[in-house]
């Protein structure tokens, strides 16, 4: 809004109208008042970037942190130049100390740094080159994430249970060569480790950034690639939970304002269960790893066979719900 009052043609029409209403004479805007709604505009801008490039639900946790220290730093840069502005400063100090609040509130649970770490172009590195003044502040962020993958994920056996099976269906039967065993036998002294998944895992050197997917997901989609299913199956897991979170709400909010379009005066009987399954179809269409609009990624490398669950017919229904294979043509949703 700032930006767009500060337009030369917009500002014009602005003063041509106050001239033109003697009313609105005490409303006269000076040259130092424009000035300075310049400099408010010029200081908002980055929170405009960030926010743009948070805001998407293809954006993972792993960007909170990072995202509150460039604000952070944002607000320091503008304190030393501002310095000499008695109400602009003032602004200044209110926004850095509510900012940092938020910022601390990142301490109460481990997943934040645990995304930023779980990032295989970044790991620890990025805590040890942006804290390195605060060594107690990495310290700390260590030993929560660490008991936080050994209280949840963490599980006692060494060896993968994936990569074995995997072993046991490429045997076609029990080898009699000697050297075929003996093979074996130097396999399974290497694939057998006594560090945790996550030890290797921080241990291994960074990725490059075209090591990774493209896009904003690219960690995730690294994280769920079958590569990484293998060597870490627990780690992974843990991975995949974490960056699932988006790092901002807006998508929830969106999901309001879709069900209020559903909810209309002409549909005020709407039950709250199909308006629950129509806002889980439109979920499921704009899910690019259910409807496969991202050819470039194969659906097979997420979707993972499910094991022990129950089937969706065994789930209780609504006493209104009408199956879809029920319905005929002429049939919609909305006589569900």
């Amino acid at each position: 809004m700032i930006s767009w009052a500060l337009k030369p043609e917009i500002m014009q029409a602005i003063k041509d109208t106050i001239d033109e209403e003697p009313d609105l004479a005490n409303d006269f805007l000076s040259t130092m008042n424009w000035k300075m709604l310049s400099s408010i505009c010029e200081f908002l801008e980055p929170f405009l970037h960030t926010t743009k490039a948070c805001e998407s639900s293809d954006h993972c946790i792993n960007r909170v942190i990072p995202a509150l220290e460039y604000l952070l730093q944002h607000f320091e840069n503008y304190r030393v130049k501002w310095a000499g502005d008695v109400i602009l400063i003032n602004c200044i100090e209110a926004g850095w100390n509510k900012l940092n609040e938020y910022y601390t509130k990142t301490d109460d649970s481990p997943a934040y740094a645990a995304a930023v770490v779980l990032d295989p172009r970044w790991k620890w590195a990025y805590f040890e080159r942006r804290w390195k003044d605060r060594p107690e502040w990495i310290i700390h962020s260590k030993e929560q994430v660490r008991q936080f993958w050994n209280t949840n994920y963490e599980v006692s056996t060494t060896t993968p249970a994936i990569t074995q099976a995997i072993l046991q269906q490429q045997q076609s039967g029990p080898s009699t060569n000697q050297f075929n065993l003996w093979m074996d036998s130097q396999m399974d002294d290497l694939t057998t480790s006594e560090e945790s998944e996550y030890d290797v895992y921080c241990s291994e050197a960074l990725l490059r950034t075209n090591a990774v997917p493209p896009g904003h997901q690219g960690p995730l989609l690294w994280w769920l690639d079958q590569a990484q299913r293998r060597r870490f199956p627990s780690l992974s897991t843990m991975a995949i939970d974490i960056l699932s979170a988006p790092a901002m709400e807006a998508s929830t909010e969106r999901l309001f304002s879709s069900a209020q379009r559903d909810f209309t005066d002409r549909r005020n009987r709407l039950l709250a269960a199909t308006g629950e399954m129509l806002q889980c179809i439109k979920s499921w269409d704009n899910c690019p790893i259910i409807n496969g609009k991202q050819p470039d990624i194969p659906i097979a490398m997420h979707v993972q066979p499910l094991q022990n669950q129950r089937d969706i017919r065994d789930f209780p229904q609504h006493p209104s719900y009408t199956p879809l294979s029920s319905l005929g043509p002429d049939d919609s949703l909305s006589a569900i």
